[in-house]
């Protein structure tokens, strides 16, 4: 914000592409943003993407965190927190994209607001792979991940 305005950018913190290959992101803190990471600039870069995000905190987004097109993208141990009702309004938070695989395990999920739930964390937008092992939603482990990935994939 910028003399109490949002200031619109319309690149991610952290944006991969270009057929990048074997990444580890790790211990990083994205914040306040809206339009967060992206993996694969658009549905025809068909780079293989084998990226690895370790550890991260995700705090205060509206969306991407990550976005993932064409990757094969493992999450693990990192902690995403915001609001529905913040500047940054939480629209979703894993993304699955064009052709797309994501592996998500022992992630932590802290939404609040009016709308935030589990389904809350998955958006889909072409993509059809997820897995979840072992994540936690609001302090009870999330039960749901999997079959939610599932019902917005076939909505698509």
């Amino acid at each position: 914000m910028l003399f109490g305005k949002h200031i619109q950018r319309h690149d991610g913190l952290l944006d991969i592409e270009d057929g990048a290959d074997y990444l580890t992101i790790s211990y990083n803190v994205f914040e306040e943003h809206d339009k967060t990471t992206i993996i694969g600039s658009g549905d025809s870069d068909e780079g293989e993407y084998r990226i690895t995000f370790e550890g991260n905190l995700w705090s205060n987004l509206t969306q991407r965190a990550p976005r993932v097109r064409f990757g094969q993208v493992h999450l693990v141990n990192n902690y995403h927190c915001g609001a529905t009702d913040a500047d940054y309004p939480i629209l979703y938070s894993i993304v699955m994209g064009f052709a797309s695989s994501i592996l998500s395990e022992g992630n932590v999920f802290n939404f609040q607001g009016a709308g935030a739930e589990e389904s809350t964390i998955i958006g889909a937008y072409k993509g059809s792979k997820f897995k979840d092992n072992g994540s936690w939603f609001n302090g009870v482990q999330a039960k749901n991940l999997n079959q939610i990935a599932i019902e917005k994939c076939t909505a698509l």
